[in-house]
């Protein structure tokens, strides 16, 4: 039987963003409005090619039957589910978000998925903060976080703490919007990207529209892949790389936690 737990934050707990300043209630704020339209647009914007590369970013981490995963910055748990399906029913993964209401649809995705397949449960779902993770060191087999790290402000401190939670010889494993490595592709990429995610919005989302714009931008400042494997290496990881998608559009970035960090 499928298992789902929310924890709500406190009142004036600081988000995965920033320090508790305005920025964290911001980029909440942005997330707390285009929850319920998430999923449709990510669809929408990828022509459904999300999926395969959620599927892509499962196999980086080696996921086995029975492994307990971490799914950092969840969202609306599509991430978690595909790492789900990855460990079978003797497995557990722990989504954990900041937002309260895409935990909410996350928690009713999983609700249908567990509708469509009881062979899926066990999935706990925690509203919390990615630069300090609620858990033990060495506690999961892997950790996953997918289209968040970008999100977050302090980002070195937030790859340190998956490094802490995983066991050695795990990986932690990012999905996120890449840098096309062409130039000629790249120069036509983000002046399309630019327009197209803002259009969508507005059709697809009215008023929300405005909201798409920090999707853009936020995928536009982010490091490059192969600058995120080396910010990877600096927080302590090892044999790390990066995996193209898309031309580089996307990319799965992955390093491994050596044996001579048992816990932290």
């Amino acid at each position: 039987m499928l298992k789902v737990y929310v924890r709500s934050l406190r009142a004036g707990e600081p988000g995965v963003n920033g320090e508790g300043g305005d920025k964290s209630r911001l980029v909440r704020d942005i997330f707390t409005s285009i929850a319920g339209r998430y999923d449709f647009m990510n669809t929408v914007m990828t022509g459904g090619l999300d999926r395969y590369w959620r599927r892509r970013a499962v196999q980086a981490a080696r996921i086995r039957p029975g492994d307990r995963v971490a799914d950092i910055c969840c969202g609306t748990g599509q991430l978690a589910l595909a790492a789900r399906a990855a460990t079978g029913r003797g497995g557990e993964v722990v989504g954990l978000d900041f937002s309260p209401a895409m935990l909410d649809v996350a928690a009713e995705n999983i609700r249908e998925a567990g509708r469509r397949a009881e062979s899926i449960s066990n999935i706990r779902l925690l509203c919390g903060d990615a630069r300090e993770l609620p858990f033990a060191a060495a506690e999961f087999d892997a950790v996953l976080i997918g289209w968040g790290l970008r999100n977050v402000q302090e980002r070195e401190r937030a790859v340190r703490e998956m490094r802490r939670i995983v066991k050695p010889g795990g990986r932690v494993v990012s999905l996120d919007m890449g840098h096309p490595r062409l130039p000629g592709l790249s120069a036509l990429y983000w002046p399309l990207f630019a327009r197209l995610v803002p259009f969508l919005g507005r059709r697809c989302a009215g008023e929300k529209a405005r909201e798409y714009y920090y999707l853009y931008e936020s995928a536009r400042e982010f490091p490059p892949q192969w600058e995120l494997a080396d910010m990877f290496r600096r927080c302590g990881l090892t044999h790390t790389g990066a995996l193209d998608l898309a031309g580089g559009v996307v990319a799965v970035v992955y390093g491994e936690k050596s044996p001579l960090y048992p816990g932290e």
